[in-house]
């Protein structure tokens, strides 16, 4: 059950960074096109840009969760006897876990912040806390991505698996 409700969200992950990444495209399109050959720049079109790029840097780091591509340091863990290795993988896990979902309660305050003081975009006139709700729906997509591999790995021994990347 675990694994579908993975899998389903990370296609949903998925479409909706390539949605952003399209759209970021178009509106760089746009803001080149209308500066360079237009001559009439677009007064929206690099907030639009900076947003999407927001978007798009914090939904990807919930499908590099997924993926496993955070940066690591594995020199020294592949160093380690198995049950080492074993023990070290869990605990990065459980790190990982834990800092993600420090970021997440942190990044909901921001988010509760920027809802109360009714604080708006500069040209496009956007609720900040709609720009930045990004924030937090990342970092829990990133929590819980992290804490799928931890179970997944819970209970490995040492030789099941080989030391993994990360």
């Amino acid at each position: 059950m675990l694994k579908k409700i993975d899998r389903a969200l990370n296609i949903v992950e998925s479409v909706i960074c390539g949605i952003i990444c399209g759209a970021m495209l178009v509106v760089t399109c746009m803001i080149v096109i209308w500066r360079y050959i237009l001559v009439a720049p677009l007064p929206w079109g690099e907030e639009a840009a900076r947003y999407l790029m927001i978007w798009f840097v914090f939904w990807g780091c919930s499908i590099a969760a997924k993926g496993e591509n955070h940066l690591g340091v594995e020199a020294f863990v592949s160093m380690l006897p198995a049950a080492a290795q074993c023990i070290s993988i869990k605990v990065k896990y459980a790190i990982t876990v834990v800092i993600f979902g420090i970021l997440f309660v942190l990044s909901c305050r921001m988010f509760v912040q920027y809802g109360s003081t009714g604080q708006v975009s500069t040209i496009m006139r956007i609720p900040m806390n709609i720009v930045y709700s990004c924030v937090p729906i990342g970092l829990f997509l990133g929590t819980w991505h992290y804490i799928v591999h931890l179970l997944m790995h819970l209970h490995d021994k040492p030789g099941d698996r080989e030391v993994e990347s990360a």
